[in-house]
């Protein structure tokens, strides 16, 4: 290789690394950033300097019966906040982000204080019901329906409370369960790290 040939052949190399680090490495950041959080909200907990489990959750600990009763903390049927994981891409740069409202609680833990409004009874009564397998045919008394209530999981009496209880606010407090850090834990960071070096290497050291 002459060393006009040799000039020419690192000028390609650097002009793609120049590309690479613009426009595909944002992407595979923001991609291996979601995917890290999401394997969190599956292991139920933060990868930060360490793995640190939730706190768990009420109806975790009510030995309640229903499917519902079964997911861990931040997960649901739809896991629609751990789906909500997404990332804006631009040159050289990402930001991973959810736009869901209540993301910010869950991350930074807090109190809430909502109205108990006649939506919200009506909703804690189905999922009362749901809780304990009562069905609109079983008689008001009936034996089916008084074993049902008195075999009721504790999480079924908590929703059996917001239905019945007096009071016109509540006062929630939401632990921490904190799942998108304002810095990289040396986990992920080792996990980029890792994929863009072999990535360079690639790229300037073809085979």
């Amino acid at each position: 290789m002459t060393p006009e040939q040799l000039i020419r052949t690192l000028e390609q190399r650097v002009a793609r690394l120049g590309d690479y680090l613009k426009r595909t490495a944002p992407r595979l950041v923001g991609d291996i950033a979601i995917n890290h959080i999401r394997e969190d909200f599956a292991r139920g907990g933060l990868t930060h300097n360490g793995f640190r489990p939730w706190v768990k959750t009420r109806r975790q600990q009510s030995g309640g019966t229903s499917a519902s009763s079964q997911y861990g903390p931040l997960l649901s049927k739809r896991n629609h906040l751990m789906h909500s994981i997404d990332k804006q891409t631009g040159e050289g740069r990402v930001t991973v982000y959810t736009d869901v409202p209540y993301a910010a609680i869950h991350n930074r833990g807090g109190t809430l204080h909502p109205k108990v409004t006649p939506k919200m009874r009506k909703f804690a009564w189905a999922m009362y019901y749901k809780e304990t397998g009562i069905t609109r045919k079983m008689k008001r008394g009936g034996k089916a329906r008084k074993n049902r209530q008195l075999n009721e999981s504790e999480e079924a009496k908590n929703w059996k409370r917001l239905a019945l209880t007096r009071k016109t606010q509540l006062n929630i407090r939401i632990p921490r369960r904190q799942f998108m850090p304002d810095i990289p834990g040396p986990e992920l960071v080792r996990k980029i790290n890792t994929r863009l070096d072999a990535d360079i290497e690639k790229i300037m050291n073809p085979k």
